[in-house]
């Protein structure tokens, strides 16, 4: 399905937008099937070096499409609706139109242990770079495109899966 996008300006009104992302019908396993935005975003791994340069990208997530919804009230503040505008994704395969979105001072909160929601860091050991990127293809119109990266430096222990800060 072809994306629609309305931006909604701080004033009033709306701006509307035809960018070149798209949903897609994607099944979760015993969950059923939703409709998600494509390549919504990207979780990576990057090694670091002896000096905590980043070096080079070493694993990448599976999981990269995201319903989009209010989930949790994270952010709580005057523009920020008190109720979900967006509460739940649309699981019929047969709609020509699906609404996702995330308000002001909402997140779409994952739990780690949601379907595809990791990096593999099996037999990796040292430091590396934990980075998530929203938008990694930039299919969305934004006010600003330097701001869509997360990341935090961790080391892996090898022992367990231990995770401590490096």
């Amino acid at each position: 399905m072809r994306a629609h996008q309305v931006i909604y300006r701080k004033g009033g009104g709306k701006l509307h937008r035809k960018p070149s992302a798209s949903l897609v019908f994607f099944p979760v396993p015993y969950q059923g099937s939703y409709w998600r935005f494509a390549n919504a975003a990207r979780f990576e791994i990057w090694k670091l070096n002896g000096q905590g340069d980043v070096g080079e990208r070493v694993r990448v997530g599976p999981k990269a499409n995201y319903c989009l919804r209010d989930l949790q009230r994270t952010m709580p503040s005057y523009r920020s609706p008190r109720y979900p505008v967006y509460p739940a994704c649309n699981q019929s395969a047969s709609t020509t139109k699906v609404t996702l979105g995330i308000s002001i001072g909402w997140s779409d909160v994952y739990p780690s242990g949601y379907y595809q929601n990791y990096v593999s860091v099996n037999g990796l050991k040292g430091c590396y770079l934990l980075r998530e990127i929203a938008d990694p293809l930039n299919r969305l119109s934004e006010l600003a495109e330097d701001n869509n990266v997360g990341q935090r430096r961790i080391r892996l222990t090898g022992s367990g899966g231990n995770i401590r800060s490096c």
